[in-house]
């Protein structure tokens, strides 16, 4: 388990911001009832791989919060490229825009969080992971 950088306390509170977005956008839609209740499962796991980040920064959680982003991305762009089920395709707006920007931003925080760590400026005394 590592200590948590700069950059993983920002994915933390990002992927927390993404959370609200999502259940925001959840209680607000008015479309079919299974987009609804998907925006609203995608928020709660959102929301839990955020908590499970800021209480434990290991692998698995770090792999939680990356397929959560991801899996907003894919769905935004599917969202404005193709149109969710039902739909026609959804013009570009500031709630997208936000969500796209949000859940980049998180991905790279975790990528720069990896090279911070392989870098030693975490809690790295230079023994290896396996002899502590």
């Amino acid at each position: 388990m590592a200590r948590h950088t700069w950059a993983s306390r920002g994915a933390v509170a990002l992927t927390a911001v993404l959370a609200a977005l999502e259940l925001y956008a959840a209680g607000v839609r008015s479309g079919s009832g299974i987009v609804v209740w998907g925006w609203a499962l995608l928020g709660a796991l959102t929301l839990l791989a955020a908590m499970a980040l800021a209480r434990v920064n290991c692998f698995e959680t770090r792999l939680a919060v990356t397929l959560v982003c991801a899996a907003e991305l894919g769905l935004v762009l599917l969202a404005l490229v193709t149109g969710l089920p039902g739909q026609s395709p959804k013009p570009m707006d500031a709630e997208a825009a936000v969500a796209l920007l949000v859940s980049t931003t998180a991905l790279v925080l975790l990528a720069l969080h990896r090279r911070a760590r392989r870098t030693g400026s975490a809690d790295h005394d230079g023994a290896p992971t396996y002899a502590r």
